[in-house]
C-alpha cells in the first residue's frame, strides 16, 4: 500500500497525518487490513517489540479471513462469507481474469482510496511467478 500524498510505501511514509487516514478505512465494508491491536496502525507502521495483531474490523480476528480452521476447506469469514482456497485451476482462471481486466477498474478502486489520501499497488506474490497463480 502506497501513501496517495507523499507516493512512499505506508510503511515509509513520513505524513504527519498517515495514522488519521489509515483510521478512516476502520470498519471499511470493502477493505480489510491488518493492524496491530496495541498501537492501532497498520502492520507496515507498527514499531511494537511484541505485536498483537488483529484487522481493521472490530470483533474480526486476523484468523477468522486469513486461513481456514485446519481440517475444513471452507471457513466463514465474517466479511466476505464462506470463504475457501482456490484450486489451481481457479487460480489460473483469477490469473488470467486480473491480466485481462482493464487497467481503468484498479484506477477507480484508487479513486476511491485516493478520497482517504490512501492508494493501492497490485504486485505479484514474493516468489510466485508475475502471471501465475494469485
Amino acid at each position: 500500500m502506497f501513501c496517495g500524498k507523499c507516493k512512499s510505501q505506508i510503511s515509509e511514509c513520513t505524513c504527519d497525518d498517515i495514522d488519521e487516514r489509515m483510521a478512516v478505512l476502520n470498519n471499511n465494508p470493502h477493505f480489510i487490513y491488518k493492524k496491530c491491536r496495541t498501537c492501532e496502525k497498520h502492520y507496515q507502521r507498527c514499531k511494537c517489540e511484541n505485536p498483537d495483531w488483529t484487522t481493521s474490523h472490530d470483533g474480526v480476528e486476523l484468523e477468522d479471513v486469513v486461513k481456514p480452521d485446519k481440517g475444513r476447506d471452507t471457513f466463514i469469514s465474517p466479511i466476505f462469507g464462506e470463504t475457501r482456497e482456490a484450486s489451481e485451476a481457479e487460480r489460473d482462471s483469477i490469473s488470467t481474469f486480473v491480466n485481462n481486466t482493464p487497467v481503468a477498474v484498479f484506477q477507480e478502486l484508487n479513486k476511491a482510496m485516493n478520497k482517504v489520501g490512501l492508494c493501492i499497488s497490485i504486485a505479484p506474490v514474493e516468489g510466485e511467478p508475475e502471471h501465475g497463480s494469485s
